[in-house]
């Protein structure tokens, strides 16, 4: 008896300190996601992503654990060069290959932005832009 009470004890503390509130599940896809991505090909329909290490081009975006985003993009609105860039933090979800990132633009406007993912994986992510009815 003793030593079921105290395998009983065990496994209940094992439960109890293995949770954490801060720890999140992410779908497979949403882990190949993890990382940045910098734009290579874009039409009406398709925006194709290239992994990179950095976030040190020009454009690009990374999603990070813990629904963190951020969206690198031109400091100001003007587009004359050389033009600077800064990095837009955020949040972002994945949930049935829906993307959701929000992020607060240079000008305090917070923006919102919706893709499903067509592919992703070790090299590139390829997403189509969904278009929100109001």
């Amino acid at each position: 008896m003793k030593i079921i009470s105290r395998l009983f004890f065990l496994i209940l503390l094992l439960t109890i300190t293995s949770c954490d509130k801060d720890d999140e599940i992410f779908s497979d896809t949403a882990n190949k996601l993890i990382g940045a991505w910098m734009p290579v090909d874009s039409d009406d329909f398709y925006d194709v992503y290239e992994r990179v290490d950095l976030l040190d081009h020009e454009y690009g975006m990374e999603f990070k654990s813990k629904g963190k985003f951020v969206n690198r993009l031109p400091a100001t609105w003007c587009g004359t060069p050389p033009v600077a860039f800064a990095d837009y933090k955020g949040s972002w979800t994945e949930k049935d290959s829906i993307i959701n990132a929000t992020y607060e633009f240079w000008n305090n406007e917070k923006r919102e932005c919706t893709w499903r993912i067509i592919s992703v994986d070790e090299r590139y992510l390829i997403l189509s832009p969904v278009m929100i009815q109001d």
